[in-house]
């Protein structure tokens, strides 16, 4: 059994939407697409969309920040909604705001730190998740159980050869986009 047939969807046409193309809105949106599910990837920035072309077929470039924008997307085709942003809180306060407001079904968000995951589920998201924090928490429970968790790698070897090449450009792509960041 390889590791994508045991991420296989539970149920056929599981479908997702991702706002937010940065580190961990791609890494998520390639992880559902490789496991079998339907996913449509949304960032306003055109150089971080044009590397995922490869592994991800349904990508957008739009700010759906825009008045309008949102009201192009069906919003109840989606089984989960995942806002992906997290760098500029306010926005996603507003976008966790207007998604909710047009009816998104289940919305998972990205939250920066305790304040911005409170307002988050304030605001009625699903589920809040801060990454670093959940994955200081892998890495220290991998340390305490080691076999237990080595299962659970996620780490590129456990992959199939497409889906590591996709994941290796992807994060070769993220390095040069955030090193154009003024900065850095």
């Amino acid at each position: 059994m390889t590791f994508w047939s045991r991420l296989s969807p539970r149920k056929k046409g599981r479908h997702f939407l991702v706002i937010g193309l940065g580190t961990f809105g791609s890494f998520m949106a390639v992880t559902l697409q490789h496991s079998g599910h339907q996913v449509t990837a949304v960032d306003h920035r055109a150089k971080v969309v044009q590397p995922l072309a490869d592994a991800i077929p349904d990508l957008l470039i739009a700010d759906v920040m825009k008045p309008g924008v949102l009201a192009h997307f069906d919003l109840q085709q989606y089984d989960t909604i995942i806002l992906a942003l997290g760098k500029n809180i306010d926005v996603s306060l507003s976008i966790a705001t207007l998604l909710k407001e047009a009816g998104a079904r289940r919305l998972i968000a990205k939250a920066e730190h305790p304040l911005h995951a409170r307002l988050l589920t304030a605001l009625g998201v699903d589920r809040v998740i801060m990454p670093e924090q959940a994955v200081g928490t892998q890495v220290a429970t991998s340390l305490l159980l080691p076999d237990t968790t080595a299962a659970l790698s996620l780490s590129p070897a456990a992959l199939k050869p497409a889906a590591a090449k996709s994941l290796l450009a992807l994060s070769q792509s993220l390095v040069a986009v955030a090193t154009e960041l003024p900065g850095h």
